[in-house]
């Protein structure tokens, strides 16, 4: 996350990843929406929108 997207939105923290975009069925498989802000997943720390990516196809067919 950028220093100015967290200007922009009033955030807290500079790190991880800020939700712009989601389907509503992500919404109600996940609980997660917009303006949420993925700070990690399994005790992965996550640092971009890329890297959420990246651990979400790690993990292909395992429920996480």
């Amino acid at each position: 996350m950028t220093p100015a997207i967290q200007t922009e939105r009033s955030l807290q923290t500079s790190k991880g990843a800020l939700i712009i975009r989601i389907t509503d069925e992500v919404t109600r498989g996940t609980g997660l929406s917009e303006g949420d802000v993925i700070l990690a997943i399994n005790r992965t720390l996550i640092t971009t929108a890329k890297q959420v990516a990246d651990v979400i196809e790690s993990f292909g067919s395992r429920q996480m």
